[in-house]
């Protein structure tokens, strides 16, 4: 029956009352009695495959549900579901992913995004979440490359942007990762990510540039001016050091005053 399917793919767009007469034009090889045999199972055939593709969706809008509610067990139950009615239903095998994430099955959780892409690889969300769960797992040059596609089809897209960002500084690549962080949040606070970031990954040097550029945009940024004292006292400049410090008690004066 499936092979018939398949082979009259006009014949399946056909309206039913006239699938009868298009399937005998279409297969006129077959005697009259057993053409309509074949009508009639393949239509029953089609009716089940569309119940089946309509419990998929009904299961994939009550996973949502149940994830928005942050019931993430019951959530990756009709997920499952919905993915084992309708293989092709790639929004379920994505969301499914990242629920899967969430509880740590981190295995499961890249099959299912990448059963999403296959089916749809040019789905920006798909991309996204895919690439995101590969730098959680330390695959920092593979999400980079999803991450791109996913920015790519969609631009102006803030988390994209920032994802990407993070990706790009975990392989090194500080300056292409600033210009990401800056389209996604503006110059002064992508700098102070990076800074943050680069920091924490031991780059003082780096992070005092990112820092010196936002103190010049915001001279009396108490969060500017405190992470500059520290780091300046780190890396053996007493005398830069000294500068922001004083800088950043007369800021706290002032605003201590104002209250």
């Amino acid at each position: 029956v499936e092979a018939a399917a398949r082979a009259f793919p006009a014949w399946r767009a056909t309206p039913p009352d006239r699938r009868a007469k298009y399937f005998f034009d279409a297969a006129d090889i077959l005697p009259a009695h057993e053409r309509m045999q074949l009508c009639v199972l393949v239509d029953r055939s089609l009716d089940a495959d569309e119940q089946k593709k309509a419990q998929a969706r009904q299961h994939l809008q009550r996973g949502r549900e149940l994830f928005n509610a942050k019931d993430i067990n019951g959530a990756i139950n009709s997920l499952s579901m919905a993915a084992s009615l309708d293989r092709e239903l790639w929004d379920a095998h994505n969301l499914l992913g990242i629920a899967y994430e969430i509880k740590g099955l981190r295995s499961k959780a890249l099959v299912s995004l990448e059963t999403a892409l296959k089916g749809n690889n040019d789905q920006p969300e798909h991309l996204n979440d895919f690439g995101y769960i590969l730098m959680n797992n330390g695959e920092y040059s593979r999400a980079v490359k999803y991450l791109k596609r996913a920015v790519k089809a969609r631009p102006s897209d803030q988390r994209f942007l920032n994802n990407l960002g993070m990706a790009l500084v975990q392989t090194g690549k500080f300056d292409e990762a600033y210009e990401y962080f800056s389209r996604a949040m503006g110059e002064f606070d992508g700098r102070m990510n990076m800074a943050t970031r680069l920091v924490r990954l031991g780059h003082d040097k780096e992070a005092i540039k990112h820092l010196e550029k936002c103190r010049i945009l915001q001279p009396n940024n108490q969060d500017v001016l405190y992470p500059l004292t520290v780091l300046y006292t780190r890396n053996g400049r007493p005398e830069d050091a000294e500068d922001a410090n004083k800088a950043l008690l007369s800021t706290r004066a002032t605003a201590a005053a104002k209250q």
